[in-house]
């Protein structure tokens, strides 16, 4: 009988929980060299880690001194610089708000900011 109940209790949990309450998380990560002005990207990483990991490869295999910009969970990056090598990034749950946010820290540092480089993951 308890096996029963506790067996209806998790049903009910499954039936009735909202649709996004097990949603998966996917993670990206933006990597950015400023001696070679390389940047990449990763995304629809299992973690935080598996996506930092994967960017950085990217990166090294095109030169060194690759450094994670930033990272996002079911969100998007994205990655402004200078001609002068001025750069920033930002992440936001939307393309033109992470886009935003770079050109925005991009600009605290010098003018002429463009996005070189987005990723969104899947949601």
């Amino acid at each position: 009988m308890i096996r029963l109940m506790a067996f209806s209790a998790c049903l009910a949990v499954l039936v009735l929980a909202p649709s996004g309450a097990f949603a998966r998380s996917y993670y990206g990560a933006l990597v950015f060299s400023q001696d070679t002005r390389t940047e990449a990207y990763s995304y629809n990483n299992p973690s935080r880690a598996a996506a930092e990991n994967a960017a950085l490869q990217k990166c090294r295999a095109q030169g060194g001194g690759c450094v994670v910009m930033t990272w996002f969970r079911n969100a998007c990056a994205a990655l402004a610089t200078t001609p002068e090598g001025a750069y920033g990034a930002g992440w936001s749950t939307s393309r033109s708000g992470a886009e935003k946010k770079a050109l925005a820290i991009c600009g605290q540092h010098g003018g002429g900011c463009s996005v070189v480089r987005w990723a969104c993951t899947s949601r």
